[in-house]
Order: C-alpha cells, then structure tokens, then sequence
C-alpha cells in the first residue's frame, strides 16, 4: 500500500495531519500484518506513548483503521482500504500474527427482532509460512 499517501488519508477523513500522525499511519500502511501500540511504539521510539494511543483512538474513531483484539487480550490495528468491503481477520496460533484478508462475500445472518450493526469475522488456524516451516 505504499502507494497511498498517508497525509491525503488523513485529509480525506478529516484528520488535521500533523508530524506524528503521519508517521504512524505510514507505519500502519506498510505492514503486511496488524500492529499492535507497543510494535508501534518500539518502532517509532522518539514518539511517547501517549501520542501513539491517543493516535490510533483518533483513526479508528474516525473509520480509517480497525481494531482487532488477539486471543491474548492484546488490541491490534489494521488499515482498510475500502471500508465498505468484506474484511476478516486471520490469526496465525503458530507465529502469533494477525493478517487481514478482503473476501468476496459476509455470510447472511438473520437475527429477529435485533439491529445489527457490525459483524465480526475472525479465523484462527496456521498461516502459509508456518506451514511451510513445519513440512521443511
């Protein structure tokens, strides 16, 4: 995704660019799997870790990134090209990463007598690189 230009997505949501802000969101873009705030803030060690959290609260309460809790309770974020498309998580039990993948269509779910508002989708299993280790 490093084609996108993190400083018209932040415009584009109507998120002031500043310094920092673009920074992290370059940082979420050229990750090919989740990221977590302390990844983030290993990676980007010359911001506190105040500017990171209170950041990513900012982009996903504006819808330019998701966020995705691992089985360990830890939160993970994800940046979607196209919010309107189907959009699930896989997370890998043997190297613990999550990655996302875009899919063609959601299951239907009817629920009587509910709104529905989000659905969540996450497989768990072992990814492509894990298999492969193991088989060599």
């Amino acid at each position: 995704m490093s084609e996108i230009k993190a400083e018209e997505l932040l415009k584009r949501y109507n998120i002031r660019p500043n310094k920092n802000r673009v920074l992290i969101l370059e940082e979420l873009l050229k990750r090919e799997y989740t990221v977590s705030a302390l990844e983030l803030l290993n990676t980007l060690d010359y911001l506190n870790k105040t500017t990171i959290y209170r950041t990513l609260e900012l982009f996903e309460e504006k819808g330019l990134i998701m966020r995705d809790v691992d089985p360990e309770g830890v939160s993970h974020y994800c940046f979607r090209l196209n919010q309107s498309h189907p959009h699930l998580h896989f997370y890998c039990k043997m190297c613990h990463k999550t990655s996302c993948k875009e899919i063609d269509n959601l299951p239907e779910i009817n629920i009587v007598d509910e709104f529905v508002d989000e659905i969540e989708i996450k497989i768990t299993g072992v990814c492509k690189s894990c298999l492969l280790k193991k088989r060599s």
